[in-house]
């Protein structure tokens, strides 16, 4: 706790001149300015539970990949509700997953339990969004045998941030907030040659915004329109 001691002012010293502040004071502010981020600074936060990034943001799930057809090569752009795949890899960079598919059966491990979007080969695709602006995203995942990189961009397609799941064939979450709108999102795992080929897969892809829903206006008239 801090507590304040009153005292006489001092207007001046013995000279007539102000009394500056102490050296000591000045290299305090001089070193709270060189941490302080700029102005407009991006900031990226993520988030390895459902729970914490909830806890931050608000978001719909847009892709879920179950009215897709399972167990087949699939080609590029993939849409669901509000978010694009697309992928440069090759004809037919995606497949989609499914409990008990051939891709699930020989090379996911843990298996999947509802549809999940992987790749043809390496995951190595982009998402972006329609409407917006969204500074919030989130999905399961499960890694294979060389983990996941993901690299988040702004609007102008600038880097604002980047992260490695380095945990080898588990089920998990990654949720990201930025404090500036998200324009893209890359997903990247490696896959062996095989017999060591493993996949990487996505699923219960979530956009929104950081914080809260703004509050709805609220009267007595609008209450009882409403609820009469």
């Amino acid at each position: 706790m801090f507590s304040f001691r009153r005292s006489s002012p001092r207007l001046s010293d013995r000279s007539g001149r102000m009394p500056g502040p102490a050296p000591a004071a000045l290299a305090t502010v001089a070193a709270l300015l060189a941490v302080a981020p700029a102005a407009g600074h991006a900031a990226v936060t993520f988030y390895t539970t459902q729970f914490a990034f909830q806890s931050v943001s608000t978001t719909t799930v847009e892709a879920t990949f179950e009215a897709l057809p399972g167990g087949v090569n699939t080609a590029s752009p993939i849409a669901q509700g509000l978010i694009n795949f697309s992928s440069t890899l090759n004809a037919r960079p995606f497949y989609i997953l499914k409990p008990g598919n051939p891709g699930d059966a020989c090379c996911t491990f843990p298996h999947v339990t509802s549809a999940y979007l992987t790749g043809n080969g390496n995951e190595d695709w982009d998402m972006t969004f329609f409407g917006g602006p969204n500074t919030a995203v989130g999905f399961d995942y499960i890694s294979n045998n060389t983990g996941i990189t993901v690299t988040v961009f702004d609007g102008a397609n600038a880097q604002i941030g980047a992260t490695t799941i380095s945990t080898q064939n588990v089920a998990g979450y990654l949720g990201i907030v930025s404090t500036v709108p998200i324009g893209r999102v890359h997903v990247f795992s490696l896959e062996l040659a095989p017999p060591d080929a493993q996949h990487s897969a996505i699923d219960n892809v979530a956009i929104g915004i950081e914080g809260d829903l703004p509050a709805l206006p609220t009267s007595w008239g609008f209450l009882k329109t409403t609820y009469r």
